[in-house]
């Protein structure tokens, strides 16, 4: 399918998701990304005043960067639920402290529920709740093009990880949920959070739909998969000293629960996901890599951050 004139998609690589600009006289920006691409957003918009950022979700590869458009005259929308705990700066506010991962500070100026409408002037988008990834997730879809722009919802190949610790129990059912809400909609385009647009929504759906029956029989390799994504991702961010390593992996917050919510010792744990790993890990220069492309910060990662009562 022939993308839309009024959409254009910006695929980069991690720690970045996929970026949205739908155009129009109020033109909207959905995910602008990770806080070390928040310097490319001039040139990628190429001077374009964004009237409005909304975020499907409110994991740093999505939302990461959103204050960089705000302190630009950018209003902030998001589910209500993600926008209440932003707002109050609630500890678990992002899963940025549960993730170890930084968010520039912002706040949500309209909460969004199901069924809400945005516009450009030009293109409306309908709300969808779609939680499953995380409990606040939603979709943006345009019913004339049946063009869906859906975060992390769902990918071309493989479910996004769950967080269960973090996001709740019945995770992993929202998630099957919100697929049978995508396939009900019959889109011609899904815009996902990472990879290039589907357009072959059936065969999507289908191992989506294969990999959360497995890991519903098997939490264990859910826990594992999850594990992996978020490790891979922090190693993104900024290596980690190489003799820093164990001591960095039993002190983070999502390596326990994860571990906890299946009955597995933590040191042990994170043992055998390093050993896992190894084909995607280097050491270099005293430090733990890894080899998944990327694009590295041109600036400090600012740490303190992952704590949200440091945001003001």
């Amino acid at each position: 399918m022939r993308t839309p004139d009024w959409l254009e998609v910006f695929e980069r690589p991690f720690p970045s998701s996929v970026m949205v600009l739908v155009k129009g006289p109020r033109p909207i920006v959905i995910d602008p990304g990770s806080l070390t691409d928040a310097d490319q957003l001039p040139q990628l918009l190429n001077g374009l005043e964004v009237a409005s950022v909304v975020c499907s979700h409110y994991h740093s590869d999505h939302v990461g960067a959103v204050a960089a458009l705000q302190h630009q005259g950018a209003e902030v929308s998001a589910h209500a639920w993600d926008a209440a705990m932003v707002n109050a700066r609630d500890p678990q506010a992002c899963a940025s402290r549960w993730l170890d991962q930084p968010v520039l500070p912002y706040h949500v100026d309209h909460p969004l529920t199901d069924g809400d409408i945005i516009t450009t002037g030009d293109v409306e988008l309908h709300v969808l709740h779609t939680p499953g990834h995380t409990l606040g997730a939603i979709s943006l879809w345009e019913p004339h093009s049946r063009t869906l722009i859906c975060g992390d919802a769902i990918h071309e190949h493989e479910p996004p990880w769950i967080g269960a610790p973090h996001e709740g129990a019945g995770a992993l059912q929202r998630a099957t949920l919100t697929l049978d809400r995508i396939e009900a909609l019959d889109p011609a385009l899904v815009v996902s959070g990472h990879g290039t647009p589907i357009t072959d929504i059936t065969t999507a759906l289908t191992s989506n739909r294969r990999r959360l029956a497995q890991w519903a029989e098997n939490p264990t390799a859910s826990v594992i998969y999850a594990a992996k994504r978020i490790l891979i991702y922090r190693l993104m961010l900024e290596p980690i000293p190489s003799d820093d390593v164990q001591d960095t992996l039993h002190n983070v917050r999502w390596l326990r629960d994860l571990a906890a919510s299946v009955d597995l010792d933590p040191a042990r744990f994170a043992d055998e996901l390093l050993q896992a790993l190894q084909p995607a890990l280097r050491t270099e220069d005293g430090h733990l890599q890894t080899t998944a492309p990327h694009r590295r910060s041109p600036t400090p990662i600012p740490w303190h951050y992952t704590a949200t009562h440091n945001w003001d």
